[in-house]
C-alpha cells in the first residue's frame, strides 16, 4: 500500500479531527497547489476540481466536516472512486 494510499485510507475513517499536514499532503499527491493562506483559511486548487477552502482549527487541526467535504469534492473531480 502506497502511502497516498495509506492517507486516503486514514482520511476515509473520517476521524474527529485530523492534521493539516495530513491534509495539505494527501490534496499535494492529488495535484492540487496551495494558491492562498489568510489566517485560518487555507485555499487550494486544481485544474479539474477548481477550489477548494480547507479550514484549520485550532492552528493545526482540519474537522471531520472539511474532511468529508474534500472526499467528497475528490470523488467529484473523479480523482478517487466512491467508497475506495
Amino acid at each position: 500500500m502506497s502511502r497516498k494510499e495509506k492517507l486516503l485510507a486514514k482520511m476515509r475513517r473520517l476521524p474527529p479531527e485530523a492534521k493539516f499536514e495530513d491534509v495539505e499532503t494527501l490534496l499535494a499527491m492529488f495535484g492540487f497547489t496551495e494558491s492562498r493562506s489568510n489566517g485560518s483559511h487555507h485555499v487550494f486548487w486544481h485544474e479539474l476540481c477548481g477550489r477548494l477552502v480547507v479550514p484549520k482549527r485550532g492552528g493545526q487541526k482540519v474537522k471531520r466536516t472539511y474532511i468529508r467535504q474534500i472526499l467528497q469534492q475528490l470523488e467529484n473531480c473523479g480523482l478517487i472512486e466512491p467508497g475506495e
